[in-house]
């Protein structure tokens, strides 16, 4: 059982690198044995990491958007922002 929020999200950080997604969430329940509230926390993350660039490091976001290193449409490595 995940006990805290750090925990969730170092599971979901792993899982993401491992290949899972939010859409997986049903295979994850029954894959690792967690309940329907933890694995909705984790999918959660999933979906924030699946809608940021790879090359993204601010944890506090989910879209570039809302960065503050984005400006004039562009993200911190000045390519264009999709919509």
């Amino acid at each position: 059982m995940l006990k805290d929020q750090a925990e969730i999200e170092s599971a979901a950080a792993a899982l993401y690198d491992g290949g899972w997604r939010a859409r997986d969430e049903a295979e994850l329940m029954s894959e690792y044995e967690l309940s329907a509230e933890e694995a909705a926390k984790i999918c959660k993350h999933l979906e924030v990491f699946e809608s940021k660039p790879d090359y993204c490091v601010r944890d506090c976001v989910k879209y570039c958007s809302e960065c503050s290193l984005s400006s004039y449409g562009l993200d911190c490595e000045n390519n264009k922002i999709e919509e």
